[in-house]
């Protein structure tokens, strides 16, 4: 009875502290202050420097995440991997009845509970559950490297982690992460954050030219997720600013983060984001060897193994990419939800008490992802036959032909990001310039 008051006491009192309005986890659009202003064309412009105490509570909230990935990572490897009971139905039944379901559904009640409204930790809140989600399922189907079920230290370092350790498979170890891996690493957030600030400042002051963020519900959705938007210039123009934006975005944080972990574990962390819109040549290319890897490789062992097993490539090709949009439609629901102040207001489907609250459309992700599957399938089917006319295509053609194509859905998946507070919310983080009535 006492350890239980005292565990109560404090979880009342870390609630109380992470309720306080002045965390960033509660701020809502950018909260900062100009280091100086200027005028241009009529309009007035601040110049803002990055709030570093945003990314410091962001990696608080992802070191916690971890620590209870590691523990269900614990429970897995006892329950499943060291008694060998890979594709039972012990196996099943843990990860399709408990595990899953937890990582589904967990992040919502923290979020619910802490009223967290900032939408970039509501993102992040859903990166360590992504990847158990699939790790789980590549567990309880047998699909899980040896090397990474060596030991139970080993496997919850891999399933908490949000990145994929460097391996070397001659010597049968992992790769040690070096001084200068580190710092290179390091550069290349920094580099990072100065392009993510470049590039969203030269949105911001050519509004005209580039798609402009944080536009609230007020547009047209019936136009927007028409077919003939599809073939507008206008919108291929702006989903290819919001895939580069996106992937510089994206890529950087996960630099940052990467330089953390590299200097935790001592160990050498895979590339992630390589180049995948200046140097993809092909779709299957983008995807599978230069898009957001650690969440390629999970979905290839938790999603395309298992199904291939039992069905031809095509249709475990399908279900990869279902998978993929089903899961980003997840991350639509716990980045966007509104938070409730109170039960009544939880069943008022039309309450949205937040300032800069955003009704996220469901559904359009999974037609993006899908359209994917169909252009790999279409490459897979016909790209030997038209081998010598696409070869002879100079790449910097053939990578925006892939980008632009690929990308022609872009709005689609980029609703949510576009028209909410997400990247509003997002540019705390870093240098940039923002108009002053924004």
């Amino acid at each position: 009875m006492f350890h239980t008051s005292k565990s109560v006491r404090m979880m009342d009192t870390l609630t109380g502290l992470l309720s306080l309005s002045n965390l960033p986890h509660s701020w809502e659009g950018d909260v900062r202050n100009p280091l100086f202003t200027f005028s241009l064309v009529g309009e007035t412009y601040g110049f803002y420097l990055n709030n570093v105490v945003q990314n410091v509570e962001v990696l608080l909230f992802l070191i916690a995440t971890g620590l209870v990935g590691g523990a269900v990572a614990r429970v897995l490897y006892q329950a499943v991997i060291l008694p060998k009971r890979q594709d039972t139905s012990m196996a099943y039944l843990l990860g399709y009845g408990v595990i899953i379901p937890f990582w589904i559904l967990s992040p919502m009640y923290i979020i619910q509970t802490l009223r967290i409204t900032n939408k970039v930790f509501r993102f992040c809140m859903g990166t360590v559950p992504t990847l158990g989600i699939f790790r789980t399922m590549e567990v309880i189907h047998g699909f899980c490297p040896g090397h990474l079920t060596e030991s139970m230290r080993t496997f919850a370092l891999y399933y908490s982690c949000p990145f994929l350790a460097l391996y070397d498979h001659k010597k049968q170890q992992f790769v040690k992460a070096t001084l200068g891996a580190v710092l290179q690493r390091l550069m290349w957030y920094i580099q990072g954050m100065i392009l993510t600030g470049t590039v969203h400042s030269l949105y911001e002051l050519f509004p005209d030219i580039f798609p402009q963020f944080g536009t609230g519900n007020e547009f047209d959705k019936q136009a927007w997720y028409s077919w003939q938007e599809i073939f507008r210039w206008q919108r291929l123009w702006e989903n290819l600013c919001f895939t580069v934006f996106f992937s510089i975005y994206l890529s950087t944080c996960a630099f940052g983060l990467q330089v953390f972990v590299m200097l935790f574990t001592g160990i050498q962390i895979e590339e992630m984001w390589v180049d995948p819109v200046s140097k993809s040549v092909s779709f299957s290319e983008f995807w599978a060897r230069r898009w957001n890897l650690s969440v390629h490789t999970t979905l290839k062992r938790g999603v395309f193994k298992p199904v291939r097993r039992f069905f031809p490539k095509y249709v475990a090709l399908a279900s990869t990419f279902l998978a993929s949009g089903l899961f980003h439609e997840w991350i639509v629901w716990l980045t966007f939800a509104p938070v409730f102040e109170s039960i009544s207001d939880a069943r008022n489907k039309d309450s949205c008490p937040n300032a800069s609250c955003f009704q996220p459309t469901y559904g359009p992700a999974i037609v993006f992802f899908l359209f994917q599957a169909m252009l790999i399938a279409l490459e897979f089917l016909v790209g030997s036959h038209l081998k010598g006319f696409t070869d002879a295509i100079p790449t910097p053609l053939a990578t925006l032909l892939v980008v632009c194509i690929g990308g022609s859905m872009a709005h689609w998946f980029s609703d949510g990001y576009v028209h909410s507070s997400f990247f509003l919310d997002a540019q705390v983080a870093y240098i940039g310039i923002k108009g002053m009535n924004d």
